[in-house]
């Protein structure tokens, strides 16, 4: 039986624990996504008041023409981000898409060296194994 790559073995493991802690998975990412952007929406109203502040004081203006003065150059840099992003979105897909292909045609043709050598019986015991492990863990939750 051919030793288990230790990559491989962790791959197998973060699939098993995917599939018994799904919940609580997704519970993780929302948070995380909803505290990522809590920082953003932050780091945006600095960015304005800072810019307030600037535009108060360089033109001596009241509060309404300041936001008014803000809003404007806010628009003016975002759409000139989104023009910069526009202009490179057909190379930053090819280059997402060619790295995920390779990541996925490595991980595949790991798997399957280590998979196509082993006998009937060993190829047996692992997924019997496997799913004792995921009814054992599936324990954890209740």
């Amino acid at each position: 039986m051919p030793d288990l790559p230790y990559r491989l073995f962790l791959t197998i493991v973060a699939i098993m624990l995917a599939m018994i802690f799904f919940f609580e998975i997704i519970d993780i990412v929302l948070e995380v996504g909803h505290m990522l952007f809590e920082l953003l929406e932050l780091l945006f109203e600095i960015v304005e008041y800072s810019l307030d502040q600037v535009v108060e004081h360089l033109f001596h203006t009241d509060t309404l023409t300041t936001q008014i003065i803000v809003f404007y150059i806010l628009l003016f840099l975002f759409s000139l981000a989104a023009f910069f992003l526009w202009k490179k979105r057909p190379n930053l897909w090819l280059i997402i898409r060619n790295r995920w292909f390779a990541f996925w045609q490595a991980n595949i043709d790991e798997f399957l060296d280590f998979w196509e050598p082993l006998s009937l019986v060993n190829k047996t015991l692992w997924v019997t194994g496997s799913i004792v492990v995921l009814y054992l863990l599936s324990f954890l939750l209740f």
